[in-house]
């Protein structure tokens, strides 16, 4: 094949006019609504033009008509992505809008008329009631629905900076099946938006709104999924920030309006602090596992250590096998101590070598330089501690307190 006869131009990056996309994420509750508009005002403050409001929501857009000056365009089914183009060509053409919300897009996936139906309603073209021919013409019958998504995203991306595009999408919850080591597992994925993936991909910056979260975007999500769809550019990290745990405003929608423009520099890098290491943030967990003042703020802190404790336990990172046991003690202490149940008993700290610790840590290093895996090694460890070894929990705190500590972990994560 050919390689086409093609000429470019390469200059300097510079500022410059940038297409703005603004996705608003989220179940209902969490304000998406009302933050579009608030955002939509702040962007209007610096670059001018009408809002449009787009509205699929049965009426939902007029709920502040009172607060914000804006046009508003019902739009009932069908939902198809044709019809929820010619209903942004009303709005720029017609009306003149640059700054178009369109609350939700969730419809062109799920609603009425929208990708699902139209699946739908072109297999019963193709195959009628005949149901084996129905499941061999499943797939080609997504050839016109997509084409039209496809045509829908293009138009959209070719109004390039003159259009600011901000998107509602709704969510719930989800989950998926993973194998790993030959089983299946469910992972879950969190709140993931209802709608095509390229609309999300195309978002500049993409919030996600939890419930009951009035505005406050939730940057830093627990699961997987809710990770995978959020945004958030560098550029604009240090203007969230600032704001953490404050409702999206009018500032942030001039803010990222003026870096469309071209005007806002990207915030300048700070100068990275030295990492961490396990131990130090090991540390820092369990002194926080320690003093937490109630059980939802230790059950808040264990959940958001997830990623720290799975670190501890993996190989490739590092793992620290002892550690990992005195954050999971740690967590099960202030449990028992929290919700008036069981204390577990304080590990003794011991600062003289003893012949059973030193035989214990010998017999730990061994148990690690045999395995293959850290799941046999986990598995050895375990098997020590049931075997009648009393002094085997003082072990952690023994190699934590003495120089022993880290020749028998470099040794042991050697041979893991």
């Amino acid at each position: 094949m050919k390689v086409p006869d093609r000429t470019f131009t390469t200059v300097h990056a510079e500022p410059g006019a940038r297409p703005l996309w603004i996705g608003l994420m989220g179940p209902s509750g969490g304000g998406k609504t009302f933050s579009a508009l608030r955002l939509a005002k702040g962007i209007q403050s610096v670059i001018g033009g009408a809002i449009e409001f787009i509205d699929t929501e049965s009426g939902r857009g007029k709920h502040y008509a009172e607060m914000f000056d804006y046009q508003y365009t019902a739009f009932p089914p069908p939902h198809g992505s044709l019809d929820y183009l010619a209903a942004i060509e009303h709005a720029v053409r017609v009306n003149k809008s640059k700054i178009v919300i369109i609350d939700s897009l969730s419809h062109e996936h799920e609603g009425e008329g929208g990708m699902i139906d139209w699946q739908e309603a072109e297999v019963t073209r193709m195959a009628g009631d005949d149901w084996k021919r129905r499941e061999a013409v499943a797939m080609l019958a997504w050839t016109k629905p997509k084409q039209a998504r496809k045509q829908l995203l293009r138009a959209m991306v070719a109004h390039g900076t003159d259009v600011v595009f901000i998107l509602c999408f709704r969510a719930d919850e989800s989950s998926k099946p993973v194998k790993k080591d030959g089983k299946t597992t469910v992972v879950q994925m969190g709140f993931m938006p209802i709608a095509g993936k390229p609309f999300v991909y195309e978002c500049t910056v993409c919030a996600l709104l939890m419930p009951g979260a009035n505005g406050v975007p939730t940057w830093n999500p627990e699961n997987v999924g809710e990770r995978m769809m959020r945004k958030l550019p560098e550029q604009f990290k240090e203007m969230f920030a600032a704001s953490d745990g404050k409702p999206m405003s009018e500032e942030h929608g001039a803010t990222l309006a003026k870096w469309s423009l071209g005007g806002a520099k990207p915030a300048p890098k700070q100068a990275e602090k030295p990492a961490k290491s396990p131990t130090e943030r090991a540390a820092v967990l369990i002194a926080a596992l320690e003093g937490a003042p109630t059980v939802a703020a230790l059950d808040k802190a264990w959940r958001l250590s997830s990623g720290l404790r799975d670190e501890l336990r993996d190989p490739l990172m590092g793992a620290d096998p002892f550690l990992i046991r005195d954050v999971d003690r740690a967590y099960e202490k202030r449990k028992g101590e929290l919700s008036g149940g069981p204390i577990v008993p304080e590990v003794i700290s011991s600062t003289e070598p003893t012949e059973r610790l030193l035989d214990l840590a010998t017999r730990a290093r061994s148990a690690f330089t045999e395995s293959q895996s850290l799941a046999e090694a986990n598995k050895a460890l375990e098997e020590l501690s049931e075997g009648g070894c009393k002094d085997f929990n003082k072990l952690p705190k023994y190699l934590a307190d003495t120089p022993a500590f880290e020749s028998v972990l470099v040794a042991a994560m050697e041979g893991a």
